[in-house]
């Protein structure tokens, strides 16, 4: 018997929260407006308190700073 789910709430381990709906929507608000300016090759990105466009190939070039303590949490809660 097949079951329809949501992936990304299941990973998360829940249900959406009014947050995460919240940000979804202005995410794709933005993202169908881009599309419509003729904007594409570009991923909506969350900047401190802000949304931006960015283009993909920016997004991929910046290297970021990992907190190995991150890292680390990331690896024990795997196991």
């Amino acid at each position: 018997e097949a079951k329809v789910c949501i992936f990304g709430h299941i990973q998360r381990g829940g249900s959406s929260t009014a947050m995460d709906r919240m940000v979804a929507s202005r995410m794709a608000a933005m993202a169908v407006d881009a599309l419509i300016n003729g904007k594409c090759n570009a991923m909506i990105g969350v900047q401190g308190m802000s949304y931006k466009l960015v283009s993909l190939a920016d997004a991929v070039k910046k290297k970021t700073f990992t907190y190995q303590g991150l890292l680390d949490l990331v690896y024990i809660l795997s196991q």
